[in-house]
């Protein structure tokens, strides 16, 4: 009787894993990521305008700016006394870009290290270096968060 037990356990273990061996082994379809095409926009006649508006602004020396989507960077060069405002100088550039262009989110730095990068990201994209679009919007972007503080 234990026997039979053990010989029908074992029969029955034998056609379950035979069952299931023979059953469909296909892998499961993973969903595909569907790839977005994210379109990247420069914008160096815009930047040229923001710059000529930012040394509009008194006590701004220089300025350098890059447009990328519907951001606008823009980095001011103050020097001297004019230095003393700085606060009201950033306030005033930052307020004339943003109402003349209010459909763009502005960032505006008064940084030396911040101005001489996004310098040389406009000085690549006016010589027309060989510069990826990702590449350069994940800088831009780089550049936009250190302007936050």
């Amino acid at each position: 009787m234990l026997f039979n037990k053990k010989l029908l356990l074992c029969s029955y273990i034998l056609l379950l894993t035979l069952c299931l061996g023979c059953a469909d082994q296909s892998p499961q379809q993973k969903p595909q990521p569907t790839k977005t095409d994210v379109q990247i926009e420069v914008d160096p006649l815009l930047a040229q305008q923001v710059k000529a508006l930012c040394r509009e602004v008194t006590g701004v020396q220089n300025s350098t700016a890059v447009v990328v989507n519907k951001e606008i960077s823009v980095a001011i060069e103050v020097t001297g006394f004019d230095r003393l405002r700085l606060k009201a100088i950033r306030q005033q550039a930052h307020q004339k870009i943003s109402n003349q262009y209010q459909q763009y989110t502005v960032y505006l730095t008064s940084d030396k290290k911040l101005f001489k990068s996004l310098q040389d990201i406009e000085k690549q994209l006016t010589a027309g270096d060989s510069l990826s679009l990702p590449q350069l919007q994940q800088r831009v972007a780089k550049i936009n968060k250190d302007m936050r503080g």
